[in-house]
């Protein structure tokens, strides 16, 4: 494994000496643009909501239900790029939210009200990267990386009916909570130029960490927010030379 390790760094150094030079620096802009797979990882907590939903469906003859969806989340944001010999300084702000604005399921018994269950999330984050550059020539480069996050992360689940409440809801109609904490991230990425300005760029992003416990002000529940998760992202960037 130590011997891989060596290998790969005597392979980063020689492409790095060998490679020409290009423009010592760059700013640019980008536009982003990517997707993720449950952004804030509810995927816990609506297995447990549905499986609850099934076994009240078992227990109740004549009930049917509509089961919440792990969400996929789009993600927009734009990113301020500093390109300085083989280093990648980034700065940026992302926005995710849930494809169609909630998750929504339903228990409808066979007589009395139905409870309608809506859950709402978004994620806001402002990651700040370094990384090292592996430059084919001008704007072709490779790039891998590291870096922290400020998150900012919203819940809210509402529901009609609690009295038609399974076991893992909360016993009021509305629970909210918000918050914000620092994790960090890794990151490989591309970029091919189009123009001598502009550029396309792709990443494949990991990010890790957790919050603290957060109150929710209607029932007073715990919750921790957990980072955890990878995003596809594309984007368009444009160079300023300085």
């Amino acid at each position: 494994m130590k011997k891989n390790y060596k290998m790969f760094l005597i392979i980063i150094i020689f492409i790095l000496i060998s490679s020409n030079s290009y423009a010592i620096g760059e700013i640019g802009v980008s536009l982003n643009f990517g997707i993720s797979y449950d952004a804030n990882n509810l995927s816990d907590e609506i297995t447990k909501y549905n499986t609850e939903m099934e076994k009240y469906k078992n227990d109740n003859p004549g009930t049917s239900i509509v089961q919440l969806k792990i969400p996929y989340m789009p993600m927009f944001g734009i990113n301020l790029r500093y390109q300085f010999n083989y280093i990648l300084f980034s700065l940026g702000g992302n926005y995710s939210k849930i494809v169609g604005s909630e998750i929504r399921g339903k228990i409808k018994p066979q007589a009395g009200l139905e409870n309608n269950i809506s859950i709402k999330t978004y994620k806001a984050n402002f990651p700040l990267t370094t990384a090292l550059i592996i430059p084919l020539k001008k704007h072709t480069i490779f790039y891998f990386g590291a870096g922290f996050d400020l998150n900012i992360t919203s819940l809210e689940l509402t529901q009609t009916n609690t009295l038609l409440a399974i076991p893992e809801l909360p016993t009021v109609n509305k629970e909210s909570f918000k918050t914000y904490f620092v994790s960090y991230h890794t990151t490989i990425g591309a970029e091919i130029p189009l123009s001598n300005k502009f550029s396309i760029s792709a990443e494949w992003i990991s990010n890790f960490g957790y919050s603290e416990k957060t109150t929710s002000s209607e029932s007073g529940k715990l919750k921790t927010f957990n980072s955890k998760g990878d995003i596809i992202s594309f984007g368009i960037i444009y160079y300023m030379d300085i």
